[in-house]
């Protein structure tokens, strides 16, 4: 089953926090990962954040490597017109609300959704996802 995967679960996998290990295992057991370019956005200015120049080099290698295994989604206008609808029914934060909405482009009985944000984990569920990491 494919699983579209939020950057908060790549940004644990490549940086030593607490969920890093849970990161890295879900990453590693799913058998198709999507996302969409906007997870590569995310992730490379938050891996740039690192006061640690070495560990953000070794870390962005580690995202272009991680990245040839997820299939990219493209973001069209239908998806950020469906993400603002759900940021304004359910008060998710708008990059947020724009993972959800791509995720929404497939059936959600057909994909898991990995995610570590509450809050996104919840709105994903109330669209039908079943939800892994939070």
């Amino acid at each position: 089953m494919p699983t579209y995967v939020d950057s908060s679960v790549i940004i644990s996998a490549l940086k030593d926090e607490t969920r890093t290990q849970d990161a890295q295992e879900f990453l590693m057991s799913a058998d198709e990962l999507l996302t969409s370019w906007l997870t590569y956005v995310e992730v490379r200015r938050n891996i740039w954040q690192s006061p640690n120049v070495g560990m953000a080099k070794r870390a962005r290698k580690e995202l272009d490597e991680q990245m040839e295994r997820i299939e990219l989604v493209a973001i069209v206008e239908a998806d950020w017109r469906s993400a603002a609808d759900i940021a304004e029914l359910t008060q998710l934060k708008s990059l947020d609300a724009v993972h959800v909405a791509i995720a929404n482009k497939f059936n959600p009985d057909d994909m898991k959704f990995l995610t570590f944000d509450k809050k996104q984990a919840e709105v994903a569920r109330q669209l039908g996802f079943s939800v892994v990491g939070a």
